[in-house]
């Protein structure tokens, strides 16, 4: 091998090259490179990524940085070199360089440092853009022998780069001058010479070239240049474009470089911190001090079982070296609780840890739920701990500072990570590049589909995307060339959760950056950063904690100063198991879903354990055994076990593998396996290799014979397991979120004001029109907002909600807050003039206080709202002209002329507009007699493709003509939880547009065609909703119910079980009094529903019925 490549660019130097480590690594593999360097510019990022792929693939790794550096002669401009690590000792001043640059403000390193750090590394001045070459272009040749002279003198390993493709004449001819001194550089900025336009089109993007019509031509002439190759060649083809301008020896040259380089990095061992202990203890002993000390307290009845288990525990702890972590992380749930920050119940396999138990890391008793340590650490697999920490979204940046000020600002770092193109955003960036109009980018946005897994490469099964490429060659251009950036890395972000903490600079392990606080980042991913030793810890903000703490702080409002201890309430609540049986969990953590409230409805769960059997099933994977899961539950199937000793392990979920540990315990029981071996045998089953599975399959019926079981049974068993290792969840974490959502349901169903105003202050206006409905089901009142009762968000007022100042448009929070510090300090506002002396005088405008007034805020004082929004403006006056000044006020006081109060449309009218919601009244309130038939829904309670029956305002019509020119209307409606457009047909809009209008309430029937908000719902039938009213004969449809009964006929019960399980779901979401009798054609018998599916007929019933069965087999009939 004559040739390595010494200075290569990949995606991780971000919007500069197309190249992914996997590709650069693979094609050097073909070429038959035995060495080769990866030179980023400026970052590390791919660093240990790069080290262990060229490992594995027998090429050398060479760890390398082009870093941006002051000039020598030109000092006020920077320019690249090159430098290569030699050994562990140069890795390291790499990590510092970079940093160097990525922390400071400089736009280059002084050249200083990087003098200091020399003997460690090859330096290396390129051939494209470095000093030397940018003096030789513009013809300053003395000045550039004068910086290769300082370079030679100041740099024991110092090379001359030439790179052919950036070479003219002139510089040829000085590099043949200093030829001892020279190297070949291939300058590698993509894999083939096809990616030269999508990598030129990322520069452009990531240079300061404006883009736009005026700067078209420009570049267009950039991107056109097709005289240079940066490619990936082989490393003949190189040495021949050497040899032919007689430098080969420069070639050479990069080989001996190779050989001088011996940079061994040690990874994949972990450095733990210590953590400061008591003197006279050591780690070991002082956890376990803390345990037995908290034994007594946690733990009711110390039994035997809790005993064993801790003394387990921690001799695992012990000897995998793990008590510091332990306690660091017990310190920092040691402070939030101090700091009163709510703190969950676990998450993960942690749950599984007594020890995590007894230092209330975890909320959930392990061996109450039978919860496995082994799930969570393995002696027999050594890999460091995972315990995540989960803290209120609104509090999480306390933790992090505690973190930060007792580790200390060198020792901590958040973990970066970088984010890649999606299929829009490669297409809206070729696009602006290539000089498409914003019409024609948001056209793309369109046609192409939204969703996780979306690539432009399945996109195109989308019709509207594939006309818009066909339209032109441009947009075949743009859709090609997005294809290929697709996936390369665009910009690099803050982990949402991952922290590292050392009892050492982290500098040392990682290289680092600036990050968007004034705790920095690290340039290396999570993964990098677990395999050079550092400990990373996930410090994650949840909502749903954030709520939940709001929840018991506001309780003692709703309850006449009651507390309730949240993680001593009783698992068998009726009422909120109830909540779970109806569905009805909206706002309740891991069961908000349209799909797990159905699954819920279906299952009916009268117990904790089906709570988390359901969280643990609505997974993909697991949610094919859930029919079965529920027929054995409800008695529909008899539950059926793989072998007798396995009733106590499969028990609880009907003799169905649900979870991990299970499989872990069934092999434990059957085939002898240590749960630490079954552990690992689980793991190898989940990784799908035929081998492990084979070789595990042997020793499992090879244990199971030993323990008497048969050949048979246990092949039996063993194919279970195979079928349900791969999906089965972890019941520690199952069983740690179900709690923190029974949690949240307990409140609801116990204590509902205080559940309804959590989730609406950390909700947006849409989903508080939700909750608020909701929250009135639930016999909760809500109080609108007052200037001296409310707060910025939502309280709890003696079991009452009232609205914060915060929903008020227009209001700037620290006027809010302004306000509220105010009233605390010198108590009511006794009026408006008194308000508005009491405020800062630049909120003194008309702009900002109207809105208060049209809200309702000011009701409870003494002038009516339509007198003060007619004095306002002199009062504002009055105020500016005394500045103050209590004898000139009196001088201008102004008169507050008094005015016959607005009626209660009006009202609600200025309300919505000032608040987006009605105080006064609710439109369509004197409507709810007719709520009451069960059929009419709420927009924000309805599913796409499905029959519906509203109660909607009308707010605005539009008549439009069709292509034929036949009317038709839109129609933009709004219920109390949101708003809608309902299309009404020609057909529709002949029959019904002349009996409304706008500010009516209807009663429509129709078919959703979207739920996206606003919902669209196109007409079948329309009524007026005061027509029903006066003359309830009119409604819709109406069916005697109780004098009816509904046949249904299938088939083949047998056969159409997904279509009877599809059935069930429809009855339950329209509950009824008309009774449901299936008729099985095959075996000619009547099969009554239970009476909890008697359903409510009625036209949209009978529609979605009749196209699911067949007319001929849907019958209603006189009982």
């Amino acid at each position: 091998m004559s040739f390595i490549q010494l200075q290569v660019t990949s995606t991780h130097s971000l919007m500069e090259s197309t190249l992914t480590i996997q590709e650069l690594i693979k094609k050097a593999k073909q070429e038959g490179y035995e060495a080769l360097a990866l030179t980023d510019h400026n970052v590390l990022y791919g660093a240990i990524e790069f080290y262990e792929m060229a490992l594995k693939n027998n090429i050398k790794p060479i760890i390398g940085l082009t870093l941006d550096v002051e000039g020598f002669i030109m000092k006020n401009e920077s320019y690249p070199l090159l430098l290569l690590a030699k050994n562990f000792e140069g890795y390291q001043a790499l990590i510092q360089l970079s940093s160097m640059y990525q922390l400071n403000d400089q736009n280059a390193v002084p050249l200083a440092e990087i003098i200091v750090r020399n003997e460690h590394l090859i330096v290396i001045s390129p051939g494209d853009q470095g000093e030397i070459i940018s003096l030789l272009q513009n013809k300053r040749i003395a000045e550039a022998q004068e910086v290769l002279q300082y370079f030679k003198e100041n740099i024991k390993d110092f090379y001359l780069g030439i790179s052919l493709q950036d070479s003219s004449e002139e510089s040829l001819s000085f590099y043949k001058q200093n030829r001892e001194n020279l190297v070949a550089l291939g300058n590698v900025q993509y894999l083939e010479p096809k990616d030269a336009l999508p990598t030129k089109i990322l520069q452009v993007l990531k240079s300061d070239m404006p883009l736009g019509s005026e700067n078209q031509a420009r570049i267009n002439q950039f991107l056109s240049e097709n005289d240079r190759d940066y490619s990936l060649k082989s490393p003949d083809e190189v040495v021949q474009q050497f040899s032919a301008v007689d430098l080969e020896e420069a070639c050479q040259a990069t080989k001996i470089i190779a050989e001088n380089i011996n940079l061994k990095l040690a990874l994949n061992e972990h450095i733990m911190p210590t953590y400061p202990v008591p003197e006279g203890k050591n780690s070991a002993q002082y956890l376990k001090a803390l345990c037995d000390e908290a034994l007594e307290q946690r733990v009711e009845e110390v039994t035997e079982a809790y005993v064993e288990r801790l003394e387990k525990e921690l001799k695992v702890i012990t000897t995998m070296g793990f008590s510091d972590y332990f306690l660091i992380v017990w310190d920092i749930i040691r402070y939030a609780h101090r700091q009163k920050i709510y703190t969950g119940s676990g998450r993960g396999s942690a749950a599984g840890s007594l020890v995590a138990y007894l230092l209330k890391i975890t909320n959930v008793d392990p061996i109450q739920y039978n919860l496995l340590f082994e799930r969570f650490l393995n002696e027999e697999r050594y890999t460091m701990p995972d315990i995540d920490l989960d803290f209120p979204d609104n509090r999480r940046e306390e933790i992090l500072t505690y973190i930060y000020d007792k580790y200390g600002r060198k020792n901590v770092a958040q973990i970066g990570t970088i984010g890649t193109y999606g299929a829009k955003s490669a297409v809206r960036d070729v696009a602006r590049v290539l000089g498409a109009s914003q019409e024609e980018i948001k056209r793309w946005a369109k046609a192409i589909p939204s969703g996780p897994n979306v690539s432009l490469e399945n996109g195109i099964k989308n019709q509207d995307l594939q006309n818009l490429i066909r339209e032109n060659a441009r947009n075949q251009k743009i859709y090609e060339i997005a294809k290929s950036i697709e996936g390369r890395n665009r910009h690099i972000s803050t982990h949402a959760a991952a922290v590292v903490i050392a009892d050492h600079p982290v500098i040392e392990q990682t290289p680092l950056q600036k990050g968007s606080g004034s705790i920095h980042l690290t340039q290396y991913t999570m993964e990098a950063v677990e395999k050079v030793g550092l400990l990373k810890l996930d410090i994650l903000g949840l909502r749903n904690l954030s709520i939940l703490a709001d929840c018991i702080r506001f309780i003692p409002y709703e309850n006449k100063g009651e507390k309730i201890d949240i993680d001593q309430i009783p698992f068998d609540d009726q009422k909120t198991l109830e909540i779970f049986r109806k569905g009805n969990t909206d706002g309740v953590f891991q069961f908000e879903s349209a799909g797990i409230r159905r699954v819920l409805r279906k299952l009916q769960p009268n117990s904790f354990e089906d709570v988390v059997a359901v969280n643990a099933l609505y997974r993909p994977g697991p949610m094919e055994q859930i029919d079965t899961f529920i027929r054995r539950k409800n008695g529909e199937e008899p539950i059926k076990y793989p072998h007798d000793d396995l009733k106590d392990i499969l028990g609880i979920t009907y003799g169905v593998m649900v979870y991990q540990e299970q499989v872990m315990q069934v092999a434990s029981i059957m085939a002898g396996y240590t749960l630490n071996e079954a552990d690992i045998l689980r793991r190898a089953i989940s990784k799908k290799s035929h081998k492990e599975i084979e070789k595990g399959r042997q020793q499992f019926v090879q244990g199971s014979i030993e323990n008497n079981y048969s050949k048979e049974t246990a092949l039996e068993v063993y194919g279970y397991i195979e079928r349900f290792a791969d999906y089965g969840f972890n019941r520690s974490h199952a069983v740690a979120y179900s709690k923190v959502a029974y949690q949240l349901a307990y409140i609801k169903a116990n204590y509902p004001a205080s559940f309804f105003a959590a989730i609406m202050k950390a909700s947006n206006k849409d989903k508080i029109k939700t909750y608020r409905t909701e929250s009135k089901q639930y016999g909760v009142e809500l109080l609108a907002p007052d200037i001296n009762k409310s707060y910025s968000s939502f309280t709890v007022e003696r079991g009452k909600i009232r609205f914060g100042l915060d929903i008020i448009k227009g209001l700037p929070k620290n006027f809010v807050r302004e306000i509220i510090k105010e009233r605390r300090n010198n108590g009511d506002y006794v009026n408006i003039v008194n308000f508005l002396n009491r405020i800062d005088e630049k909120w003194l405008n008309k702009e900002i206080i109207f809105p208060l007034i049209n809200s309702g805020a000011f009701d409870k004082l003494k002038e009516n709202r339509n007198s003060l929004i007619h004095s306002l403006p002199s009062i504002i006056d009055s105020i500016k002209m005394s500045h103050g000044n209590v004898e000139l006020f009196d001088i201008f006081a102004p008169v507050i002329e008094q005015k016959t109060e607005i009626s209660d449309e009006e009202k609600m009218k200025q309300e919505y507009e000032a608040t987006d919601f009605y105080f006064t009244s609710e439109p369509g309130e004197k409507y709810n007699e007719l709520r009451k038939d069960q059929t009419i829904k709420y927009l924000t309670d309805i599913s796409k493709d499905t029959y519906v029956r509203l109660l909607v305002t009308v707010e605005n019509i539009k008549n439009i003509q069709t292509k034929k020119g036949q009317p038709m209307s839109f129609v933009d409606v709004a219920d109390s939880t949101g708003k809608g457009n309902l299309t009404l047909f020609p057909n529709v809009h002949r029959q019904y547009i002349q009996k409304f209008d706008q500010g009516d309430t209807i009663l429509i029937d129709g078919k959703v065609e979207q739920t996206k908000y606003p919902a669209k719902i196109i007409v079948n039938k329309l009524a007026l909703a005061d027509d029903l009213l006066d003359e309830p004969s009119k409604q819709l449809e109406h069916s005697n119910e109780k004098k009816q009964v509904l046949y249904i006929r299938f088939e083949s019960l047998k056969s159409e079980q997904k279509k009877f399980y599809a059935l069930q779901e429809i009855l339950l979401q329209n509950r009824g009094q008309t009774p449901v009798i299936l008729y099985d054609q095959e075996t000619k018998e009547q099969k009554p529903f239970k009476q909890n599916y008697n359903v409510k007929v009625n036209v949209q019933i009978l529609e979605q019925l009749n196209k699911m069965f067949g007319e001929q087999n849907i019958v209603l009939k006189n009982s």
